[in-house]
């Protein structure tokens, strides 16, 4: 017996999700990549498989999510061999931008904190180095670098500070 699968955009998703329909999400992808980050409830069922995965409930709709969009399409016709109510999330993980689970370590630090943290460690250290070699210049760089850390480790700064009251974010 082979049932339709019927693609469904991430939206979609969400939409099934919020109205409290019974669906299982099978997540085919890598268990380390599952564990970085994942739609929350979801089964992990890594490709490929040598038989149908044995943990999913046979009652309501599955979701089938992979990388891109690209895994799930077969791993959804196997399934629909077995049962229907058999579903493909378009673009898989890259499209989703719900909420997501993890097993890791997630900072809420934003990409911008980072590179303020780097650029200032980079700093520091060339005025380290600097001090080596042109002895008066080494103080400037520093007191920059430690300026570009601490900004970065609390989110603030005299040049934040300055940039926020001309009214930039």
């Amino acid at each position: 017996m082979i049932n339709s699968v019927t693609d469904i955009t991430a939206k979609q998703l969400v939409q099934m999700l919020a109205s409290g329909e019974e669906i299982t999400i099978l997540d085919v992808r890598y268990a380390k990549d599952y564990a970085r980050g994942h739609i929350p409830n979801a089964i992990n069922a890594p490709v490929p498989w040598e038989e149908l995965p044995t943990n999913l409930p046979m009652q309501g709709d599955v979701v089938v999510v992979c990388y891109l969009g690209l895994y799930n399409r077969d791993c959804s016709k196997q399934l629909s061999l077995e049962r229907g109510g058999v579903y493909r999330l378009e673009g898989g993980m890259s499209s989703w931008q719900g909420a997501l689970s993890s097993d890791h370590f997630v900072t809420k630090w934003s990409k911008e904190r980072y590179i303020r943290v780097i650029y200032g460690s980079t700093v520091i250290l060339s005025a380290l180095t600097a001090h080596y070699f042109v002895p008066w210049a080494w103080s400037l760089t520093f007191l920059a670098g430690i300026g570009l850390v601490l900004g970065g480790l609390f989110d603030r700064g005299p040049i934040m500070s300055l940039y926020r009251g001309m009214g930039y974010k």
